[in-house]
């Protein structure tokens, strides 16, 4: 399963730049609003199952962004 989450942190850094991108082109005052912003809380949602299941630490859409 540790395969999966790390094939899954790949997309999720993608994502967390394309979203970062689209607010930074100051048509969006919020995150959520971000049309890529749907995507990466789906595959945080879906990552974050298989880390409980594997005792991992979750992650949080927000600590992700503010980094």
């Amino acid at each position: 399963m540790q395969g999966q989450i790390d094939g899954f942190d790949v997309h999720i850094e993608l994502e967390v730049k394309r979203v970062c991108e689209e607010f930074k082109s100051g048509k969006y005052s919020n995150y959520r609003e971000c049309p890529s912003y749907s995507a990466l809380k789906n595959l945080v949602d879906g990552t974050n199952i298989l880390r409980q299941q594997m005792n991992l630490e979750t992650l949080n859409i927000e600590e992700l962004l503010a980094d």
